[in-house]
């Protein structure tokens, strides 16, 4: 089935609700789902992300009370896939953000490093 390997989330829901299809990039916005079903999510994703070769991906949690972000990062921290990961910068989303470094990629998986600053605009 060609199409489910473009998506995730097309088994079994274990909240009883119709399955969630979520597309397969390098941004996971997480706005929709609620804390209790990221663990799903992310599990599914980051064996995807790691089965396609993913270096880098940035995860949407949102600013709110911390509560999403807790949980992902909590998650993360546990993930034999995650090498790293860091807060977003102002370009990636700031605090309501995370971005994460997958172990699986060789050579990668450390953060890019700082662009060097264009003395032209002083």
């Amino acid at each position: 089935m060609a199409e489910k390997d473009q998506m995730i989330g097309l088994e079994e829901n274990p909240f009883g609700e119709d399955p969630v299809v979520v597309p397969i990039t390098d941004v996971l916005d997480l706005h929709p789902f609620s804390p209790r079903e990221v663990k799903f999510l992310l599990e599914d994703c980051l064996e995807e992300w790691v089965r396609r070769g993913v270096a880098e991906v940035r995860i949407i949690h949102g600013k709110g009370q911390g509560v999403m972000r807790d949980t992902v990062r909590a998650f993360l921290s546990r993930s034999p896939h995650v090498r790293a990961f860091h807060p977003g910068d102002e370009w990636s989303g700031g605090w309501g953000a995370t971005v994460v470094y997958l172990a699986s990629v060789v050579g990668l998986g450390e953060p890019r490093p700082e662009p060097e600053k264009d003395e032209t605009l002083g």
